[in-house]
């Protein structure tokens, strides 16, 4: 409303007469309006008796449009009277409840992927070659995908050429080379398996007991491939331990082999299984195949040609002669 304040006073025997009006009209109803009661009141300073005081207003019950607008903020006490416009601002503070939950579940996903990458490494590598991976037959020249190199007239050449040897050819696609079975009757030995060697994109070498104290070719195919991966000759050598062996009984260029080399382990039965690890682990080092329906009937094709081909000479050097004492033992050597 309106308000009148007059003030009356005497002057040179005359009354005189000051009029003011005031029109009081109400700007907003804001529940953010608060007193000094609701302040906390802080000393801040006192030197000798005068004291410094603050006053600290917490404002909770607030509208989000009194944050726009101005408010009067007032003290007085037997000194004097003071006041200062003040505008509210959002007290901007971190979301500590989201960011824990945030921070915890990051983690956790980190811990996951942890540990499903050591218990499926093998797994996603593979299926990252499959995806990535390029084949090296459209990179290179090379004859033949894997060279094995054992000791002969030993437990694990029924190993390679019943077990290693069929799956590589039969089941996974790869062109392997055995010196034993691909030679050529006549030719120079060292000469040859230089030869072999040269032409292969893996060398496999079986380690074995057998194999530390044999001599000549085996050792031979081992120095050939290493020698050929230090001149760079895109030839890999991959190491397959078939039984354990003592470092002391190692041949030098074992122990050397074996620091620098990848050693895919044979578990016996464990391994059997195409879904092992020890399969997994020899395909990673082994080169990617990608293998069309026309290729692997070409396969197994050329795998029954050379089954017969190893018969028929196996019968005329006389391996197979007694094959009525004993079928089942020349069947699997044959295998």
């Amino acid at each position: 409303g309106l308000y009148v304040c007059t003030v009356r006073y005497q002057r040179r025997g005359r009354m005189l007469h000051f009029t003011r009006s005031i029109k009081v009209s109400g700007i907003c109803e804001s529940k953010a309006a608060l007193t000094a009661a609701d302040a906390q009141v802080l000393t801040v300073k006192e030197d000798f008796g005068d004291l410094t005081m603050e006053s600290v207003l917490v404002i909770e019950d607030f509208q989000s449009e009194d944050l726009k607008r101005e408010f009067n903020c007032s003290v007085w006490n037997e000194q004097g009277f003071l006041t200062r416009r003040a505008q509210l601002k959002e007290d901007v503070s971190l979301p500590t409840v989201e960011l824990g939950c945030g921070l915890g579940v990051t983690l956790v996903l980190m811990l996951l992927l942890f540990v499903v990458y050591h218990v499926f490494w093998l797994e996603l590598l593979l299926l990252y070659r499959s995806w990535f991976g390029t084949d090296e037959r459209h990179t290179d020249d090379k004859e033949f995908d894997v060279y094995i190199s054992y000791a002969r007239n030993s437990e694990e050449e029924q190993f390679v050429l019943s077990t290693l040897r069929s799956v590589l050819e039969n089941v996974l696609g790869y062109s392997v080379c055995i010196f034993d079975r691909d030679s050529l009757p006549g030719g120079t030995i060292t000469d040859e398996t230089l030869s072999f060697v040269a032409r292969s994109r893996r060398l496999l070498v079986i380690v074995s007991p057998n194999y530390a104290c044999q001599g000549s070719q085996a050792l031979l195919e081992l120095k050939a491939g290493i020698d050929s991966m230090a001149l760079g000759g895109h030839l890999k050598v991959i190491l397959v331990q078939y039984k354990p062996v003592q470092r002391q009984s190692l041949v030098r260029e074992l122990r050397r082999a074996r620091v620098a080399l990848a050693l895919v382990r044979w578990q016996g039965d464990k391994s059997k299984e195409l879904t092992s690890r020890f399969w997994k682990r020899l395909r990673v080092e082994l080169p990617l195949r990608r293998i069309s329906r026309d290729e692997e009937r070409c396969n197994k094709e050329v795998a029954l040609m050379r089954l017969s081909s190893q018969n028929s000479t196996n019968s005329q050097t006389g391996l197979i002669s007694n094959t009525s004492k004993n079928p089942q033992k020349v069947f699997d050597y044959a295998a």
